[in-house]
């Protein structure tokens, strides 16, 4: 399964959860997980319009920190 169709996948689901607790889709934030994947991966997402990103290793995000700084 593309990470596109996974996002797509992922925002209906929030969309749905959402209306049921009679909130707006809009005021849930979606942060991307990024442990273990790589800069291709998260370039994908980025592409996909993810902003915001999660790394639980300062070791593993501070290398993604430096490639993404140059773009």
């Amino acid at each position: 399964m593309s990470l596109q169709t996974q996002l797509a996948h992922i925002q209906q689901r929030i969309t749905l959860a959402a209306k049921e607790a009679g909130r707006s889709p809009n005021a849930i934030h979606l942060l991307a997980v990024t442990k273990g994947q790589s800069i291709d991966q998260i370039q994908q997402a980025y592409d996909l319009g993810l902003r915001d990103f999660g790394e639980s290793y300062w070791q593993e995000a501070r290398e993604k920190i430096n490639t993404f700084a140059l773009l």
